[in-house]
């Protein structure tokens, strides 16, 4: 499944990159990002992502995760309703990061769901994660008001 943004076509690029998969290595793993770390998109677009490349908040950056959360159920529920979930989920917690309410920030939103696959090894988590669609961020966003 892919990251979705109900708001901005920049948001496309994002989808391509996004799909919920296990993995390891030396980068940021997807299972371990935490609220508040920075990171850019792959340099190549992926079918699966694992990693990505984290950064510090003080540098230019892509994305911003802005919340974490579990959906709740044992039965996967289908990907339209995990979508749902993870699209209302992060837009509920938007304006509690942001200090601005979702409808009048500059800054967009996309979702990481978990999909069939990761649901069934035990995976609920949905990361949240904010972008601009004028380029990098620098500097944290949590509190920024934009």
């Amino acid at each position: 499944m892919s990251i979705t943004c109900p708001r901005a076509a920049a948001a496309v690029v994002l989808v391509a990159l996004w799909l919920v998969a296990c993995g390891t290595g030396s980068g940021g793993e997807v299972f371990d990002l935490q609220v508040g770390d920075c990171f850019d998109d792959p340099d190549e677009p992926v079918e699966q992502l694992a990693e990505v490349p984290l950064i510090g908040c003080e540098q230019p950056h892509g994305n911003q995760v802005f919340a974490l959360f579990d959906l709740p159920g044992q039965d996967f529920p289908g990907d339209a309703q995990v979508t749902e979930q993870a699209r209302d989920g992060c837009l509920a917690r938007f304006e509690d990061y942001v200090g601005s309410a979702y409808e009048e920030s500059e800054l967009f939103a996309a979702w990481l769901p978990p999909t069939q696959a990761s649901w069934q090894a035990g995976d609920r988590e949905v990361v949240c994660v904010l972008f601009a669609e004028d380029g990098p961020l620098v500097g944290s966003q949590q509190g920024s008001g934009r």
